[in-house]
């Protein structure tokens, strides 16, 4: 059976008709955008992993962030200050990271917040982030 897909850079959210261009639509096909279609391919190739809330990730990643925090870290007075908030922006970062091709793993000559990142790394469990589906993926 053939899985016939409709894509389109902007169509992850609600829209009716749903189509590429808004005007002609067919039964049965998928209509899916870049989310839609890595969440598609996840799953059937056999990697998908379990949701988990943002507010959730942000919490795994807060507690990461404390158990390598020495003091001296790059983030060490902004996460003393409001450790959620900077949990939340280095997640963000994390993410990019990840999505750009960055394995977590320590990097020859890195700078030192890239060196953060990757202790970090070495803590945390799979947070199971859009990134890493797609890392999957690939």
């Amino acid at each position: 059976m053939a899985l016939d897909i409709v894509f389109g850079w902007h169509l992850d959210g609600f829209t009716y008709p749903e189509t590429s261009t808004g005007k002609d639509f067919s039964l049965g096909s998928l209509v899916v955008g870049p989310a839609g279609l890595a969440q598609q391919l996840a799953l059937r190739l056999g990697v998908t992993k379990p949701f988990l809330p943002q507010a959730v990730r942000i919490a795994n990643y807060m507690r990461a962030l404390e158990q390598i925090d020495d003091g001296d870290q790059f983030y060490s007075k902004s996460f003393a200050l409001d450790s959620w908030s900077t949990a939340s922006c280095l997640l963000v970062m994390r993410e990019q990271l990840i999505s750009a091709g960055w394995d977590g793993n320590p990097v020859t000559q890195a700078s030192r917040k890239l060196l953060s990142f990757s202790a970090v790394e070495q803590v945390v469990f799979p947070l199971g982030s859009p990134s890493e589906t797609l890392r999957a993926i690939l």
